[in-house]
């Protein structure tokens, strides 16, 4: 028996004994995600499947071949430290090859880049400034930055497919 999984990073599809219960399935989706099977649950034709009915047979919970079914896994404290810790982490992954684009575009130019040197002030609707981590401060300032390099390389070369004088100081933003 074939089960389509859906948000179950590493697994999509799981295949299982015609027999099987969905404890077997319940362990097998747990096994992929590093998790224990009471921490997993299944949503299939709309019930949610957990390892409180993990004796029961696939087709007995509406599970049979070819079937579709949502992966939830349960947070924990432990987890979400875990998880808000991947995310920091990835966060600060995004910044890094943004930093490093920015500095080879810098390169390109013939400019310096200085990741020091930008100074970013957010303000909200009501004119209060928004406290951001230095981080993501620095994430939108090399963002901006990006953007308004890439705009100027491309100006430049519709400037230079146009025929245009590109030396001309009137031109050359």
């Amino acid at each position: 028996m074939r089960v389509k999984l859906v948000k179950c990073p590493g697994l999509d599809e799981a295949h299982v004994d015609d027999g099987a219960t969905l404890g077997k399935l319940l362990d097998l989706v747990a096994r992929s995600q590093g998790r224990n099977a009471a921490d997993v649950s299944l949503l299939c034709r709309g019930r949610r499947l957990d390892s409180s009915r993990a004796a029961e047979p696939l087709p007995a919970v509406g599970i049979s071949d070819g079937a579709t079914a949502i992966v939830m896994v349960k947070t924990d404290a432990a987890g979400g430290v875990d998880a808000a810790a991947g995310a920091a982490l990835r966060r600060q992954e995004a910044l890094d090859r943004a930093e490093r684009a920015a500095r080879c575009l810098a390169e390109r130019l013939g400019t310096d880049f200085d990741d020091d040197g930008a100074h970013l002030e957010i303000f909200n609707q009501s004119g209060q400034r928004v406290q951001l981590p230095p981080t993501d401060a620095r994430g939108i300032a090399l963002g901006y930055l990006l953007h308004a390099k890439a705009k100027r390389i491309i100006g430049h070369a519709q400037r230079r497919f146009l025929g245009l004088d590109v030396d001309d100081p009137w031109l050359s933003a």
